[in-house]
């Protein structure tokens, strides 16, 4: 498959790249293959922080998952990337507020029992539509 989880002594996790992460079909394959954090990269400039911050805790709502949100710092040419890394636990909370626009190194305890205990009240991947899913095997959609 062509969105990979890896098997750590610590975690099952995920990678998404940057753009990845405006398809939450995306992380919901990732989140079904067993996924428990998923690390999403990115090099994002502007303003866009406000975008990024709802998009990727969202994901982590919809799948009842943590997503650590990686985002480059610093100017180049003409894009100045802010930065604002975090981590969204399975209820789309940070777990700690958006880091500064400088490098750094950002540490969160990860509690991996949260996700069953959420799954337990809002189980979002079990009650999904199944018969919906056949648009996604269908004919592209412009």
């Amino acid at each position: 498959m062509g969105s990979p989880v890896f098997k750590t002594r610590y975690a099952v996790v995920g990678v998404q790249i940057c753009w990845d992460n405006f398809h939450p079909e995306l992380t919901r394959v990732l989140a079904l293959q067993g996924a428990q954090i998923i690390f999403a990269p990115t090099a994002c400039a502007f303003a866009t922080h406000n975008r990024w911050e709802r998009l990727i805790c969202g994901n982590a709502i919809a799948n009842n998952l943590f997503i650590f949100r990686v985002n480059r710092v610093g100017r180049d040419d003409h894009l100045d990337f802010y930065g604002r890394s975090f981590c969204a636990d399975p209820e789309g909370e940070f777990l700690f507020a958006p880091s500064g626009m400088n490098d750094g190194v950002v540490l969160a305890d990860v509690q991996l029992p949260l996700i069953d205990a959420v799954r337990k009240q809002w189980d979002y991947l079990r009650a999904r539509s199944l018969d919906e899913y056949r648009v996604f095997v269908g004919p592209a959609n412009p």
